[in-house]
């Protein structure tokens, strides 16, 4: 059986000294069905049902009026999705690398019984941090730059530029946030290790990796409230370190390998992994007002 499990000891402390704040009063509904998008994406008391669809890649939604101004970078590269579902009036922008479309499946779900509406932008390997980009620990300066890692910066750019324009009433950031934080916990399953560069700075070293973070997250969460949006920001969810199919087939993987995510990769690692991430996460975000999401507080069981 899953289910949540004890909030991990340096989190459980942390929140039981956080007082509840107005702003959190005045959350709509809307807000608090957002803050649970993480626990229906793992909980399996008929909540699996509405993640695993029929057809694992469906047709996608051109933008419409209302977003046709989308980063134009976004349509010349192979590295980046695009994806719209139509709904109402509320309107939640979901930025992130590949692995962010796995709350495609809530998505759905709160568009159907919420009316939201919702639009993804994501780039394979590439952290929605305004004023960073992504990079190789064999690339020590921008000359060594890939054609990747340039789209990678040109995106993120976009990314900012484009709330200054369209507003949305929520926004999302998704990544595998662990990966550029914590490159040492994965032994060798990395084959390269990836950095989080400062474009203002750009040190290529990788304990920089986590100032950079700290620094840029507090800045993104800024701008995306300077917007009149709220900001949403989900932590890393657990995975094996196994080959993924296709992101867009990522519920139906999970799905069927939640068990062996839990015996091949003990919870102890997992929380290790995500220990610096997520507390910074949810401090940033507690400290602008945002609201965390915080993967491995939604656990599977015994």
């Amino acid at each position: 059986m899953y289910r949540f499990i004890e909030t991990p000891s340096h989190l459980r402390n942390h929140q039981q000294r956080i007082k509840l704040k107005s702003w959190h009063v005045k959350s709509t509904a809307v807000g608090c069905v957002l803050l649970a998008l993480t626990g229906l994406s793992v909980w399996t008391d008929g909540g699996w049902a509405w993640r695993i669809q029929n057809d694992p890649s469906p047709e996608l939604i051109p933008p419409n009026a209302t977003f046709k101004n989308l980063s134009p970078i976004g349509f010349k590269n192979r590295w980046t999705d695009y994806y719209s579902i139509e709904g109402g009036n509320q309107k939640v922008l979901v930025l992130g690398d590949s692995h962010a479309k796995h709350l495609r499946g809530a998505a759905q779900y709160l568009n159907k019984n919420y009316d939201l509406t919702f639009v993804f932008h994501t780039f394979t390997g590439c952290l929605p941090i305004f004023g960073t980009y992504k990079a190789y620990d064999n690339e020590t300066s921008p000359d060594s730059e890939t054609a990747e890692h340039k789209g990678c910066r040109l995106q993120i750019e976009e990314w900012e530029n484009y709330l200054t324009s369209t507003r949305f009433d929520y926004v999302i950031l998704s990544g595998r946030w662990n990966w550029y934080l914590e490159p040492r916990e994965y032994f060798d399953t990395l084959q390269r290790r990836y950095l989080l560069i400062d474009k203002k700075e750009g040190k290529f070293l990788e304990h920089a990796s986590r100032s950079v973070f700290v620094k840029q997250l507090d800045y993104t969460i800024k701008k995306i409230h300077e917007t009149g949006a709220t900001a949403i920001v989900v932590g890393q969810v657990p995975h094996t370190g196994k080959n993924i199919s296709g992101c867009n087939e990522m519920p139906s993987f999970w799905s069927k390998l939640i068990d062996r995510r839990c015996n091949h990769t003990p919870k102890s690692v997992v929380l290790e992994r995500s220990q610096f991430s997520n507390q910074t996460i949810y401090r940033v975000a507690m400290e602008n007002h945002a609201i965390p999401v915080i993967a491995t507080d939604l656990f599977c069981g015994d």
